[in-house]
């Protein structure tokens, strides 16, 4: 696991590296072609867009104190907010985005959480080469159509598959596991994108850009083949695969609910549009609060535990810099050891408020779509679901340990999703061994 997240950062370092090499010496892309193209694969235009990506992020950190010449200040600094975190009372002190309609958080029903276990394995299944992926979808009752390798920026890897017997098709999409996708992790800009009913989402772009891709790949053969004859349609992945699986999900209903697509119909008279689904685990945020919100219908993110894929908004990078700046303060003014630095309740949530205190532009700040199974540690071997949305207050700030990597893999995953649906098999059960 180390060494994975060793892996990572290393490739995230290497990329934004390679992107200043690249626009330092193809320097001739204008950010509007840039933004007109669809296709990362150039160059020119990958550096364009991270390096674009990287101002916009700057520009909303930029006045707050990065510790960029005292790491050490730096590290004491994220030990004692841990501290900061456990005594602060959260859900009475992280409000909600102004104007969001949030979900009152209740416990997931015993179906929910056997498909998403059942579902789980499906988006895993996305990380497989074709040589192991065909026999183990076979296995389930699916029949591959096909495994395509998203191996450059701005796209992903992907399956598409069916079954007959249950008339469901699967599209299947991988998370990080490359440097091309950690590249498209990277472009993170918030950008606009236009809907069928008039109104403008904004979305995070290297994930949009690969969502968009594989629809226009998908799309024939569903409008074709499988929507004609009942198949319902289940996206799925991790991590970046399940922020592109959202965005497939949104992009997809929007086409389909579009004329003349919305006027079809299946011989049960339900539109194809609400056919699909989507069931995403390790969500990262990628849509802005309006639109995570609104596709609560057909879109579930699962968060394990501390995960912090999930947590890496622009947003929560900003309060985490203000919240290490006060506790920077404290632990000057008082000299104070970070590993014994501790506030009282009132005194934690207090310095929590001041750094909530985040202007900018609310498009900038994305969230986690869809409803939000967040399974959560209570205490120590104890795991409890509850069903909210991507405004809960516990998504809304970053919990330092090695959890936080650990929580975001696939065993992680699958070990939490076991215990509760296991648990789950008792309708009045909510929290579950582990």
């Amino acid at each position: 696991m180390v060494r994975k997240c060793f892996q990572v950062a290393v490739a995230c370092v290497a990329s934004f590296g390679l992107a200043g090499y690249m626009w330092h010496n193809q320097p001739d892309v204008t950010q509007a072609d840039a933004d007109d193209s669809t296709s990362f694969e150039s160059p020119a235009v990958l550096a364009r867009k991270l390096y674009t990506a990287a101002l916009a992020a700057n520009h909303t950190l930029s006045q707050r104190d990065p510790f960029v010449n005292r790491p050490f200040a730096a590290f004491a600094a994220i030990r004692a907010f841990s501290n900061v975190v456990q005594s602060a009372d959260l859900e009475q002190l992280l409000s909600r985005p102004a104007g969001s309609e949030a979900s009152k958080p209740t416990i997931p029903s015993v179906k929910q959480m056997m498909e998403l276990q059942a579902a789980f394995d499906l988006a895993d299944a996305a990380y497989d080469l074709r040589t192991t992926l065909e026999p183990k979808m076979h296995k389930r009752g699916y029949y591959l159509m096909s495994h395509e390798d998203g191996s450059v920026p701005g796209r992903v890897a992907y399956y598409m598959a069916f079954s007959p017997a249950s008339r469901t098709a699967i599209i299947g999409l991988k998370g990080t596991g490359t440097p091309a996708d950690v590249m498209t992790d990277l472009i993170c800009r918030a950008v606009p994108l236009s809907r069928p009913d008039g109104s403008v989402a904004y979305v995070h772009e290297g994930m949009s850009n690969a969502a968009q891709a594989v629809l226009h790949e998908v799309f024939p053969t569903l409008e074709h083949l499988l929507l004609p004859h009942g198949y319902r349609v289940l996206v799925t992945g991790h991590s970046l695969g399940a922020g592109t699986a959202a965005l497939l999900g949104l992009a997809l209903r929007d086409k389909l609910n579009a004329a003349p697509l919305h006027q079809k119909v299946g011989s049960d008279g339900e539109g194809w549009a609400s056919r699909v689904e989507v069931l995403a685990f390790a969500t990262p945020p990628v849509m802005d609060v309006t639109t995570a919100l609104s596709c609560q219908s057909f879109v579930t993110s699962v968060v394990n535990r501390r995960d912090v894929i999930p947590r890496s908004s622009l947003m929560n990078l900003v309060m985490l810099m203000n919240a290490l700046s006060e506790v920077d303060k404290r632990l000057q003014e008082t000299n104070g050891d970070p590993s014994t630095f501790s506030l009282s309740s009132k005194d934690a949530t207090a310095l929590v408020r001041r750094a909530m205190d985040i202007p900018g532009n609310p498009k900038d700040f994305l969230y986690v779509p869809g409803q939000v199974v967040l399974m959560s540690a209570e205490q120590v071997g104890l795991l409890r679901a509850t069903l909210t949305d991507g405004t809960a207050p516990s998504l809304r700030c970053i919990h330092f340990d090695m959890a936080m990597f650990s929580d975001h893999l696939s065993h992680g995953h699958k070990t939490s999703l076991a215990a509760l649906a296991g648990a789950h098999a008792q309708p009045e059960t909510a929290s579950a061994e582990l």
